[in-house]
């Protein structure tokens, strides 16, 4: 409450304007709290307000016009003879330092509340702005997954009705009599083709260029099943082949670490990937030579050639690391996938490698998850995290090579809300089955002649993170982020063993890739603390190779040696020290 005096009359001054009450029309009042102000001030200020006190310091007291106490000022001098206006004062805001530090003070506090609700009004704006953004993104994505299968069904229906004019057109055919021909047009008429069959050829031309791209093109088709009669009816000569030149068991448990290379840069440590394949060289393909491919840190792959110790490729163009690769048996056609979502495909030449195409996601957040050659060397099998199954060709064109999406097909159930996603893949040695880890465990196996999902396989408590099928057809194994490796009969599909369970001994915590040998004979896995070497029925351990940071690893040739990768950046061959004459192992070290 702030009061003048003067020597004529007291004077009162309102506590919300600053400004003097003893005009007539001021109509001064008291608050509960002992403030003097005006009391038409004071009831617009309440309106602002919703009848809080506007001097309570807590902003919580109700004032009510009720509780207001009016206040009558003398308009007379003491004798009551006539009215001695009051000289006005200064306003107190100019008068003293203290009521000018007030002043700047109550404006300094409604600035802080203008900026509070400022502040608050912008985050709720925010938020009403990503919920909107979010409902719009899943509409879209709802009205191109309708647009695609409503294509679907309209080239369907067309292939359908082609389908059936022809056939109707056909039987009209077979029951109209045909008319006899007269004797001179009988040999003219013999060079005219019926109409019914130009007809049928332009149908079916149609029918062709309007297949859906969704789907593997039958010519595709028949070709990777061609070669799946061809690799089913050699599977058991091969593998007798494979199990009489394969390592002994007793060989496998004197595994040590023979050889150790540095291939990637050091500036970015960590090797996350690895495949090896086996090619014959020279005129009469006498001479055999193994390639080990690694993807990096470093955003490269590299191709490593153990028997002239040298490095024989070094694949560029990745934005991003490099997280998996592939090469195919006889072609020499390396595959790497990277995170920047770009496919890339590499073709060897006389002394390097040579980048002939590549194929990216079509979302930005979608990133490849696993990539396969198809053992015609032709085709390509990738997938995403958001479910999509991409079938790729590397197409001729003239004296180029470019590789092309042939074909795609999702998975439903995967890319939702849900956070589901796919983790890894791997193909069947025969090229028409593709399994597929994710995220919540489970295991897909796809049938590819159909591109329809065959069936869903659960037994992982955590993300599968890789998987491998064995050269005899029915077997396959995967691993997860929890540690367990299971082992799967494709026949019966159920598990027929699990290793690596959490609660065993000699675990190596979460495991990161897990491989056959070309035998099938023996099943190898890495993790966190090292790799282990088991016999499949048997599941006992028999060789341990213990380090830190396991990435990943891949066979020799007739399991006569292992090749793991690590975080640390060193690629380590794992053999017999004492078996050099066989001059597959690397021999000496790079420091």
């Amino acid at each position: 409450m702030t009061t003048t005096t003067s020597t004529s009359a007291p004077l009162l001054i309102c506590s919300i304007s600053g400004n003097p009450l003893n005009t007539p029309t001021s109509d001064p009042v008291v608050t509960p709290s002992g403030y003097i102000c005006s009391r038409r001030l004071l009831l617009s200020k309440l309106i602002d307000t919703n009848s809080i006190d506007p001097f309570d310091p807590t902003h919580s007291a109700i004032l009510n016009e009720s509780d207001l106490i009016e206040l009558q000022q003398a308009a007379s001098t003491s004798s009551g003879s006539h009215i001695v206006p009051p000289h006005p004062p200064r306003p107190p805001n100019h008068s003293s330092f203290p009521s000018l530090l007030q002043s700047i003070q109550n404006e300094h506090d409604g600035l802080v509340l203008e900026l509070f609700d400022t502040r608050k009004a912008l985050e709720e704006t925010r938020r009403e702005l990503s919920q909107s953004l979010y409902q719009n993104d899943a509409a879209v994505r709802v009205i191109a997954r309708l647009a695609m299968e409503r294509d679907a069904a309209r080239e369907k229906l067309a292939s359908v009705v082609a389908q059936t004019a022809e056939e109707r057109a056909a039987t009209v055919q077979a029951a109209a009599p045909a008319p006899a021909p007269a004797a001179g047009e009988e040999r003219k008429n013999m060079d005219v083709e019926p109409p019914i069959e130009i007809e049928s050829e332009e149908t079916a031309t149609k029918s062709t260029s309007s297949s859906s791209p969704m789907k593997i093109a039958q010519v595709d088709l028949d070709k990777m099943i061609s070669s799946w009669k061809v690799l089913s009816k050699n599977r058991k000569k091969k593998k007798t082949k494979s199990g009489q030149d394969a390592a002994t068991s007793e060989s496998l448990s004197k595994y040590k670490c023979v050889d150790s290379k540095s291939l990637h840069k050091s500036n970015k440590k960590g090797v996350l990937c690895l495949c090896v394949q086996q090619f014959c060289s020279g005129e009469d393909n006498d001479s055999q030579k193994s390639l080990v491919v690694s993807g990096g840190v470093d955003k490269q792959a590299i191709v490593y050639d153990t028997s002239s110790q040298k490095v024989v490729g070094t694949l560029g163009g990745a934005t991003k690391e490099v997280t998996h690769v592939d090469i195919h048996q006889s072609l020499n056609r390396v595959v790497s996938c990277s995170k920047d979502g770009t496919l890339r495909v590499y073709d060897a030449t006389e002394d390097d490698y040579e980048f002939i195409g590549s194929v990216s996601t079509e979302q930005e957040e979608d990133v490849w998850m696993g990539v396969d050659i198809h053992p015609t060397g032709d085709y390509l099998l990738a997938v995403t995290a958001l479910g999509n199954i991409c079938f790729c060709g590397v197409v001729s064109e003239g004296e180029t090579k470019v590789v092309t999406k042939l074909a795609e097909f999702r998975d439903d159930g995967v890319g939702g809300d849900d956070g589901v996603r796919y983790t890894c893949s791997g193909l069947h040695p025969d090229g028409l089955i593709l399994g597929v880890g994710t995220t919540d465990g489970s295991l897909k196996v796809w049938d590819l002649k159909t591109q329809a999902l065959a069936s869903t396989l659960k037994g992982h408590e955590g993300s599968v993170t890789h998987l491998s099928f064995s050269e005899n057809g029915y077997h396959f194994a995967s691993s997860s982020s929890t540690g367990e490796v299971i082992c799967w009969d494709l026949r019966k599909q159920k598990q027929i063993a699990t290793i690596n369970k959490p609660s065993d001994d000699d675990t190596i915590g979460a495991v990161s890739c897990v491989e056959f040998d070309t035998s099938g004979k023996y099943l190898a896995y890495v993790g966190e603390e090292g790799a282990r070497i088991t016999i499949i029925k048997e599941w006992g351990t028999t060789a341990s190779f213990d380090y830190k940071g396991g990435t990943s690893l891949a066979w020799g040739p007739n399991a006569n040696w292992v090749v793991t990768s690590s975080m640390d950046r060193a690629i380590k061959f794992w053999g017999e020290e004492e078996e050099e004459d066989k001059d597959i192992i690397p021999e000496g070290k790079i420091d």
